[in-house]
């Protein structure tokens, strides 16, 4: 049963609910519904006592080399309009790179530094661009 099904029964919205999806559940199913209902609030209620809340503990920074990778080595030594090719067949790797990549630019590289990507045949082609998305 979904989530969501609970949480509407516990903001009182029951009689809503029966009156929408009576003419499709049996009673069998109200009972499940109720059941899970109780065994979600449950279960939220034991979650929320498992952990002890302390106060004023202090946070301490944790130092953070900039760990390079092979993408922002790559894209530190481009220019506007330089473009390299990634060459994979598989659909799932050629995603998960192009979505390295991207990670790699949004977080570990200056604003100013925007890369393109692109599927193209037998792999994934990246460009250098401007801050505008154009290249050159």
């Amino acid at each position: 049963m979904s989530k969501s099904i609970g949480v509407k029964i516990r903001e009182g919205v029951w009689s809503d609910f029966m009156k929408c999806y009576s003419p499709l559940i049996t009673e069998e199913e109200v009972v499940e519904i109720e059941t899970l209902t109780d065994r979600l609030t449950q279960a939220e209620k034991e979650l929320g006592e498992r952990f002890v809340i302390e106060k004023d503990i202090p946070c301490h920074k944790v130092p953070r080399k900039k760990r390079g990778n092979v993408w922002m080595r790559t894209i530190e030594r481009m220019e506007i309009g330089d473009s390299f090719f990634v060459e994979t067949d598989d659909n799932k790797e050629l995603i998960n790179t192009r979505s390295h990549i991207q990670l790699t630019v949004s977080v570990m590289m200056p604003r100013d530094v925007r890369v393109a990507t692109r599927r193209v045949e037998g792999g994934l082609r990246v460009w250098r661009v401007n801050t505008k998305g154009v290249v050159g």
